[in-house]
């Protein structure tokens, strides 16, 4: 029973974080829907593509370090105001008709991202201990596990969005079938992490 009493604990503590990682799976999981179509308006190939895709990464991944500072400068707001922004950089994702000006925009969105698993909403305090967590020195196990984390967001990110492109074009599916690879990847990742 304490252990089932803890588990409800842990979910209502981490709700904001689960609208963030939510408002993350929608956004993301909508674009990788809907690549093999970007890419046909975007008038490029896979590389130029990965290309955007791999300065959306990089962007998410600075911003992540930049984050604790963010959440400490406008606290109590950061995670609403964070949201608003993730959701106003995914607009221009679906419109934009140039390469260059793509990939731009994965640049904010991925910072946006980036900037969404630190940010707390109004009701939270921030957990005990957090603020001696980021002084100091980082020790070798915190990089090794930062790496095998590093390696598997990358080899997800990359089935992800490529496996609609190859649903389509290595073995001639239709849009809906591209689309559903993806969106059946996304939902068992899901389900097993929670």
């Amino acid at each position: 029973m304490p252990l089932i009493r803890a588990s409800f604990t842990s979910v209502r503590l981490s709700r904001a974080p689960q609208a963030g990682l939510a408002g993350i799976g929608v956004i993301w999981g909508s674009l990788v829907a809907s690549l093999p179509d970007v890419t046909a308006r975007l008038g490029t190939d896979a590389a130029g593509l990965g290309f955007a895709m791999l300065a959306g990464s990089l962007a998410s991944l600075t911003a992540m370090a930049i984050a604790p500072r963010v959440a400490a400068a406008a606290p109590g707001i950061a995670l609403p105001a964070v949201m608003a922004a993730m959701a106003l950089s995914a607009v221009p994702l679906g419109l934009v008709a140039v390469p260059l000006t793509f990939a731009i925009a994965m640049v904010f969105a991925g910072m946006t991202t980036g900037l969404t698993l630190f940010a707390r909403g109004p009701d939270e305090a921030a957990p005990v201990g957090v603020t001696k967590a980021f002084r100091g020195r980082v020790g070798s196990h915190a990089w090794l596990a930062g790496g095998v984390v590093l390696v598997a967001f990358f080899v997800e990110n990359s089935t992800e969005v490529w496996s609609a492109l190859h649903i389509e074009r290595t073995l001639g599916g239709g849009a809906a079938e591209g689309s559903f690879g993806p969106a059946v990847l996304g939902l068992t990742m899901g389900i097993e992490r929670l």
